[in-house]
């Protein structure tokens, strides 16, 4: 079928973003700048670098100065890629007056603390840090001798920076590399910390004392929080994400009185955790205490009731706890998987809904879980079954979207094969 008639036919959902299409958009090249960087990538002994016959570690080659687009850019290709960042790699940043850097994200390095503090030299505002196993708890006092510029910091799934030995028995009097700290970052905005589940809540208590300007906090999979009442000095907090953490219900009351958020999202992808003793109340107690609140994420939990509708003003909530929004729906609401089908519920005050009801709110769905394993591989077990026994009406962003994924999970094994049915 021509390209031409192929577009005009394509049945694109305004949930979505304009671009994810991958029909509409497969007729498109691919640009020039990719082609050289992937290129680079992977000749750089013949294109920009030397190797060193002893170390076997990279550096320019002589004269050679590279501006902040391409350094950034050639790190990024590099961790997109088959080939790991590693020490010999990143020697590349070592000189600072020949190369720069202000944004880094690496995901499955293979770098060694020394190799974390190049990178910070180039007093980075933005770090982040996936999946390094390599890194241990000594890159701690370098994110606080080069942190001062930090405006973002994410460290994900890196367990040797704060073990569990150490760091579930806090004693910073103990510690070489903190006085009452954990590390300083004093112009932090974002940081998300997630996979430390066997921390105790005194080290959060510590940590986030010393990050007072954050308007992002991310404590996914970190266990228990205590009753996180140490969170009230945190004026500035507009986004709160406590995706699979323990214990929620103890930490309403200190939720509550974040006033400014605007995104708060308590879901759970684990069977049973999300469970609350009184839900509709706790959900309308949060939803209450929050008048700015834009988006909420109560997937996985029993928060959404059983669906006894309630009237305020003469409008209908078939969600007891958001009865109060009728008038005010929330811009998103996450209801994948909660309890008795709560996304099937006909009067939802929401404007987007991720669910599993149809197939607007699946790909809403994939798209909110893009960057957790977990809940992806059961929504690509839906995009599965769609594909399969449905009417798919848009699949040009639906193919799109599970292509993004299978590229953005690599190693994960259920994802690739899902993926692989859900494209044919």
């Amino acid at each position: 079928m021509p390209e031409k008639m192929l577009q005009n036919k394509c049945s694109h959902s305004k949930a979505l973003p304009a671009g994810v299409c991958s029909f509409c958009n497969s007729s498109a090249p691919d640009k020039l700048l990719d082609i050289c960087f992937d290129f680079i990538n992977k000749h750089l002994l013949e294109t920009i670098c030397y190797e060193d016959r002893l170390t076997g570690k990279l550096s320019l080659n002589p004269g050679l100065t590279l501006p902040l687009e391409i350094c950034e850019r050639l790190l990024s290709v590099r961790t997109n890629s088959c080939t790991s960042v590693h020490s010999h790699f990143v020697n590349i940043f070592r000189d600072t007056n020949s190369t720069r850097l202000k944004r880094v994200r690496l995901r499955k390095s293979k770098i060694q603390d020394s190799d974390l503090e190049i990178l910070l030299k180039h007093r980075l505002v933005e770090l982040e840090i996936c999946r390094a196993s390599d890194l241990t708890r000594n890159c701690i006092k370098y994110i606080t001798k080069y942190g001062a510029s930090l405006l973002s910091l994410t460290i994900e799934d890196c367990p040797k920076i704060f073990p569990s030995n150490i760091y579930s028995k806090l004693d910073l009097s103990n510690d070489p590399f903190c006085n009452n700290y954990i590390f300083l970052t004093p112009n932090l905005k974002r940081f998300a910390m997630r996979g430390f589940s066997q921390i105790q809540p005194k080290f959060y208590m510590t940590l986030l004392t010393m990050v007072p300007r954050i308007t992002h906090l991310d404590l996914s999979s970190c266990g228990d929080l205590g009753s996180f009442n140490y969170t009230d000095h945190l004026i500035h907090l507009t986004s709160l994400v406590l995706y699979n953490v323990d214990n929620l219900e103890l930490l309403v009351d200190a939720i509550c009185e974040l006033k400014n958020l605007r995104h708060l999202d308590v879901s759970q992808s684990r069977d049973d955790h999300g469970i609350y003793e009184k839900p509709s109340k706790v959900l309308r107690t949060l939803v209450q205490s929050l008048p700015k609140l834009t988006s909420l994420d109560i997937s996985g939990t029993n928060l959404a009731g059983r669906g006894v509708a309630e009237t305020t003003n003469g409008h209908v909530s078939d969600i007891p706890g958001l009865s109060s929004r009728v008038n005010n729906p929330l811009q998103y609401l996450g209801l994948y998987e909660t309890s008795h089908d709560a996304c099937l519920r006909h009067d939802i005050p929401a404007k987007l809904i991720a669910g599993n009801a149809n197939e607007e709110q699946i790909l809403v769905a994939a798209v909110a879980y893009l960057d957790r394993t977990d809940m992806l591989q059961k929504v690509m077990n839906e995009l599965f079954h769609m594909f399969r026994f449905e009417n798919v009406v848009h699949v040009g962003q639906a193919l799109n979207i599970v292509l993004e994924a299978m590229g953005r999970h690599l190693d994960e094994r259920h994802i690739q094969i899902s993926g692989r049915y859900d494209s044919l």
